[in-house]
């Protein structure tokens, strides 16, 4: 509460000391994270697609899981999901998982400590699944406007589900804990396998047929048979039906109907195909009709998302209440039921919540008491598991586990390493050989050999061109000395004279005597002749 002031300039202290602040190392900050995120949110169920899975040499996988706006990371450790194979993990696997939100602080990231996991698979029957809910959706067999709502105190309910399996056992331990007086009627069939979607089918309108006949007086529920009797008939007729639904084989005779009473004192009837089912004591008509079986992979519940099953809900005049398979099981009978519950143990809670609410009301004072011891034992099972939970959380396997994520870790980032430098020492060694292949002696001979020959061509070309060179010169020279050649003048009509003794060439008449012998050449052989007279002026040359 702020001081009051005492006049318009008391504005108390204007300068006051620094607060004091806490400052936080980043591993205080992380584990005060861990720690709330482990007592806020705790163990969560969560559903998604993996990816990026590492499957480690030490046993623990890790994986992200994810949908089209999100990621977590998760770690499954070694020893945890027991009865699980991690070799059923693939990349894409759609899967539901349940363990503990937490922090690994090395990284400061939170994750999921996996310690169940439940696969999703998407196949041929999934596909099937979508295309039948999309086709009856779009005939309106899931219209919200023809929903019905279930009557608030019900005095008889008729039941379509397997006389052996456990959800008829969950459904009469709720009913006689809750409403006692509730009246049962058995319609026995099949629930999985080939034709049990047309036994349910048939119980359905089974029940729908007699609920508007005329009931016949049968076994009262308040028979002095009694509470064991009556176990001993259900644990009698625990086996295959004597009389059941169409295609149920049956070892009595047709014409008589076999009840039984059930634990608490309700009625079971069982009575063969197209005869009216007897009623037990209030009349023989029906206030609804529960649809149920337990648990079971897609390919157990596939009765129940076959269209004829799916018709004979629509059709029932009885409001129908649909409760197959586990909380997180979705059949088409849920969607076309008037109402979908969880679990059998739910739908018998709901059929028997109006009565259920007045028994309390009417007993106040009983039921408020068992509400505070409830609620009281409600709170000391939320502190034991608290205590349970923070015990798990510093169990020191959960530090030993931490420490192996860790090494992990640790190792995943050394193989990388090992990877990245193995990779280095590779290329290297490639750039040397590459190098070394470049320098190798038989490259260097067989470059100089190819450079030879490179040589070889060159000199032959070479002296090729220049011996063409000569002969082209030759041919000329040879032309021009044919040209200054004396046989050339001789061909053109001239002589030469030549001294017959010496062979020299006679250029003028004073080189020749009387009686000299001459010899004189012409185009075409020589002449023999010798100087008669005197030298005549009129043969002299002139130079």
């Amino acid at each position: 509460m702020n001081k009051p002031l005492k006049s318009q300039w008391d504005f108390g202290e204007l300068f006051p000391a620094e607060a004091t602040r806490r400052v936080l190392t980043v591993s205080e900050l992380t584990a005060s994270v861990k720690r709330l995120l482990e007592r806020e949110v705790g163990q969560v169920w969560v559903t998604g697609e993996i990816t990026n899975l590492r499957l480690q040499s030490s046993g623990h996988a890790y994986f992200s899981l994810k949908d089209s706006g999100a990621q977590l990371n998760c770690v499954l450790f070694r020893g945890e999901a027991a009865g699980f194979s991690r070799d059923l993990l693939s990349d894409g696997q759609k899967v539901v998982l349940f363990g503990d939100l937490t922090v690994y602080e090395t990284r400061g990231q939170y994750q999921l400590r996996v310690t169940k996991l439940e696969l999703q698979g998407v196949g041929a029957l999934q596909i099937a699944f979508e295309k039948l809910k999309q086709k009856l959706n779009a005939e309106g067999l899931f219209a919200p406007e023809r929903k019905r709502a279930l009557p608030r105190y019900p005095r008889r309910i008729g039941i379509v589900t397997s006389p052996t399996g456990a959800a008829l056992r969950d459904v009469i331990h709720v009913i006689e804990r809750r409403n006692p007086a509730l009246e049962l009627v058995l319609a026995p069939c099949r629930v999985q396998g080939r034709g049990a979607a047309e036994e349910v089918a048939a119980a359905i309108r089974l029940l729908n047929e007699w609920a508007f006949h005329e009931p016949i007086p049968l076994i009262p529920s308040f028979s002095p048979i009694g509470r064991e009797g009556a176990r001993r008939a259900v644990e009698r007729d625990s086996g295959p039906p004597s009389v059941g639904a169409p295609g149920l084989e049956s070892t009595e005779p047709l014409h008589e109907p076999t009840p039984a009473l059930l634990p608490g004192g309700e009625l079971l009837l069982r009575a063969p195909n197209k005869t009216p089912l007897p009623g037990g004591a209030g009349g023989g008509r029906l206030d609804l009709i529960l649809v149920t079986r337990g648990g079971g992979s897609l390919e157990d519940l596939w009765a129940f998302n076959e269209e004829i099953v799916a018709r004979a809900i629509y059709e029932s005049a009885v409001p129908v209440v649909s409760a197959v398979g586990h909380e997180i099981d979705f059949t088409i009978s849920d969607f076309v039921a008037d109402v979908r519950a969880a679990t059998p143990s739910v739908a018998a809670e709901l059929i028997t919540e109006g009565v259920f609410a007045s028994r309390e009301f009417i007993a106040h004072a009983p039921a408020q008491l068992g509400h505070l011891v409830r609620e009281r034992i409600e709170v000391a099972t939320e502190a034991l598991d608290d205590l349970l939970a923070r015990f798990g959380r510093t169990h020191p396997r959960r530090r030993i586990q931490e420490q192996a994520q860790r090494l992990d870790d640790l190792q995943s980032t050394l193989l990388r390493c090992v990877h990245f430098g193995f990779r280095e020492q590779f290329a290297r060694g490639q750039t040397v050989g590459q190098r070394l292949l470049r320098l190798r002696p038989s490259l260097i001979v067989q470059r100089r050999r190819e450079l030879l020959i490179q040589l070889q061509a060159q000199l032959q070309d070479q002296t090729r061109n220049r011996l063409k060179s000569f002969q082209s010169r030759f041919q000329t020279a040879e032309a021009r000395l044919r040209l200054l050649s004396p046989n050339s003048v001789l061909e053109r009509g001239y002589s030469i004279t030549l001294d017959a003794g010496s062979g020299k060439i006679i250029r003028a008449a004073q080189e020749v005597r009387a009686g000299q012998r001459l010899r004189t050449r012409l185009k075409a052989g020589e002449i023999g002749s010798v100087v008669a007279g005197e030298r005549h002026p009129a043969l002299e040359i002139k130079t």
